[in-house]
């Protein structure tokens, strides 16, 4: 049996131990670090991206490039983005309160009686997280 290590002895080793160079994070732990971060608040409902097909359901606005289509019982939502400008809907009725957020800021989105609703100025990644009573929901991150 070994004698045990002494106090002095034990932080020399740690704090060899912590000087030393480990080199880069590999990037599949930091992917993995950061999708862990995603989910912080464990009662959101992840809502999924739907098949192209399914989008059709839902008006889409006649301007946009490219929409996608996301859902999580009972809503879904609708989205485009031209030139930092977000258009969508959410349906059905009763609306939920809706939030856009980026990596900067979180910020109401107002719809009108339909379910509509047009977001100025989001550049980059953004997601959508709706609100009613005890349920939520938020969209994956959109990063094009």
């Amino acid at each position: 049996m070994s004698e045990p290590m002494s106090d002095d002895d034990f932080m020399h080793l740690l704090r060899t131990d912590l000087d030393a160079d480990l080199g880069d994070v590999p990037p599949e732990l930091s992917a993995f670090a950061e999708a862990a971060g995603e989910w912080l608040v464990i009662d959101e409902v992840l809502a999924a991206l739907d098949e192209p097909a399914a989008a059709a359901s839902l008006r889409a606005t006649a301007d946009a490039q490219e929409s996608l289509s996301f859902s999580a019982p009972p809503y879904a939502v609708l989205v485009s983005r031209e030139s930092g400008v977000l258009v969508g809907e959410v349906t059905p009725a009763p609306y939920p309160d809706v939030e856009v957020q980026t990596p900067e800021s979180t910020s109401p989105v107002e719809l009108d009686e339909r379910g509509r609703f047009r977001v100025a100025g989001v550049e980059g990644p953004f997601r959508l997280r709706l609100r009613r009573g005890a349920q939520r929901i938020t969209t994956p991150w959109v990063i094009r």
